[in-house]
């Protein structure tokens, strides 16, 4: 759906248009979909979730139990709302994740297994949770990584469409995206992380 219609859509939610809730919904069930059926292809047969489970879960961390209940979320634009989409689905996984119990309790227990060219989501529980993990190092140090890894590691979206979401051009998101896979590879096998 065309981006101005969702801001639209989004602006009416956030008024209290139930109608608009449930016409957003329909605009942009197919690419919630798209992002949880990406994400959940990399589990293989480790996956707990189902990409409509998924996509149902993120609806209702957004909107509420309701749908409807316009008090729950307000989105400024097709961006704003798609990255707090992002952030539910990396909760829901990291949460789902930790309910297999792959990773001991008190942080990083072992070296995970993590590739620097690692280009999307992982099929390990563990590396999951270490990701997430990596993640509040990368608030703290590179604030401007966390976002990119959340949408390429969490979410399964591809560069351009990490551009896309995010605003930015596709070159500025490889070359972050470098640095990124860099300084995660750093934290996850233990060395030092290269900025």
């Amino acid at each position: 759906m065309e981006t101005h219609a969702v801001t639209q859509l989004l602006d009416a939610v956030g008024r209290g248009d139930e109608a608009a809730a449930e016409r957003l919904w329909q605009a942009v069930y197919h690419e919630l979909h798209a992002m949880a059926k990406s994400r959940m292809a990399a589990e293989h047969g480790l996956r707990t979730l189902q990409p409509t489970a998924l996509v149902n879960e993120v609806y209702l961390k957004l909107f509420g139990v309701g749908g409807g209940d316009a008090g729950a979320a307000r989105f400024e634009n097709r961006r704003h709302f798609f990255a707090a989409a992002a952030r539910a689905m990396h909760q829901i996984l990291v949460d789902d994740a930790r309910r297999r119990g792959r990773l001991k309790r008190g942080g990083l227990a072992r070296t995970v297994a993590y590739s620097a060219e690692c280009d999307g989501p992982a099929d390990d529980p563990t590396l999951v949770l270490a990701v997430d993990e990596a993640m509040a190092k990368f608030a703290q140090d590179r604030p401007d990584l966390v976002e990119l890894v959340r949408l390429r590691f969490f979410v399964g979206l591809t560069l351009d469409e990490t551009a896309e979401v995010l605003g930015v051009a596709r070159r500025t998101i490889a070359n972050q995206w470098q640095v990124a896979r860099a300084m995660l590879y750093g934290l996850l096998s233990g060395d030092e992380p290269q900025q």
